[in-house]
């Protein structure tokens, strides 16, 4: 797309420039990431599921110290004759200088991260499916422009209990799910269960996006008292079982935090223990940057800025054996 393009599609609907004329008479704002994004519509199940997608947030208290331009996320329902919804709805991707495009049959996404804007053209089958659409039409729209610049993902879980906040850092697959799990088990609150996102201003703030937690099945080794959970598949394929947090003690949302001991996991299935120790800035930086999986690189400048703040935390590699019961003690003692 060349220049001239863009700068138009800075200015119009992008409604309008794909054809749709009709009106969008439905709409909300959801201060995700503390960030204003606007849903709009034309149809009142579309913001309905959205409201299940992003309604938490509504509880959040806006940064008044941030300005933000307009974000909108305009989602056109739209009558088509594609036969029997798909077992799974898998989109086709592509990306390039800002620009987002994802298709699945009739189901057609569009974003552009320069202007705020971004539409999606859907079928009522993929209406139906609250999950996926939510998963690849409300939050990936939405995060994808709320985070330009503003909120650099990172691939981590972390929780807090008000005092102290610990990130843990790993590939899928390290456990990460499975300490978060046990910390909240410990009555540590649930800040997010896969990616936090670090804050682009001079103060440090990390923000997640959670309201449940999903574990592999055979989590049930770990956790006998998950017996009986019957796994779900996610919309991005993944079978795992499901808890929300209001079964915890701590069972309110956590939006944000100040301060952060980040953790880099290092699984040991073959010994019980686990061990904690201080390791270097460079240890730290070098396991980041090259160990983005896809979806994190698309903020990859941003976050080689912001990794001087992520730096100054309180910085370990943990050796997290089978044992993860003995973790929350450990990690409560440095803070001693």
């Amino acid at each position: 797309m060349d220049s001239g393009t863009d700068k138009m599609l800075l200015k119009t609907e992008l409604a309008n420039i794909l054809g749709y004329q009709g009106e969008l008479g439905y709409e909300a704002e959801y201060p995700l990431l503390e960030v204003p994004v606007r849903v709009r519509s034309n149809n009142v199940q579309v913001m309905k599921n959205a409201g299940v997608a992003l309604g938490h947030w509504q509880n959040c208290k806006m940064d008044k110290k941030e300005n933000f331009p307009e974000l909108t996320v305009d989602i056109i329902l739209q009558e088509t004759d594609s036969g029997p919804p798909p077992d799974e709805y898998k989109f086709t991707h592509r990306y390039r200088d800002g620009i987002y495009l994802a298709s699945c049959g009739d189901n057609l996404l569009l974003a552009l991260r320069n202007s705020g804007k971004a539409i999606a053209y859907v079928t009522n089958d993929l209406l139906e499916n609250v999950a996926a659409f939510n998963w690849f039409v409300v939050e990936a729209l939405s995060l994808f422009l709320v985070t330009y610049g503003r909120r650099v993902p990172i691939h981590a879980s972390a929780v807090t209990n008000g005092d102290i906040s610990i990130a843990f850092i790993g590939n899928s697959g390290a456990g990460k799910s499975s300490l978060a799990y046990t910390f909240l088990k410990s009555g540590f609150g649930l800040l997010a269960e896969d990616v936090i996102y670090m804050g682009m201003g001079d103060d440090f703030k990390v923000w997640g996006n959670s309201t449940r937690i999903h574990l592999l099945p055979d989590a049930i080794n770990l956790f006998p008292e998950l017996e009986g959970r019957i796994p779900i598949k996610r919309p991005n394929g993944k079978v795992k079982i499901q808890i929300p947090i209001s079964e915890f003690s701590n069972p309110e949302p956590v939006f944000a935090v100040d301060n952060m001991y980040i953790c880099v996991i290092e699984p040991n299935h073959l010994n019980n223990k686990s061990y904690i120790k201080p390791v270097s800035r460079e240890y730290v930086s070098n396991f980041i940057m090259s160990s983005l999986e896809p979806g994190f690189n698309l903020e990859f400048e941003n976050l080689k800025e912001s990794m001087d703040k992520l730096l100054c935390c309180n910085l370990y590699l943990l050796t997290a054996g089978k044992n993860l019961a003995d973790i929350p003690d450990m990690m409560l003692e440095l803070d001693n």
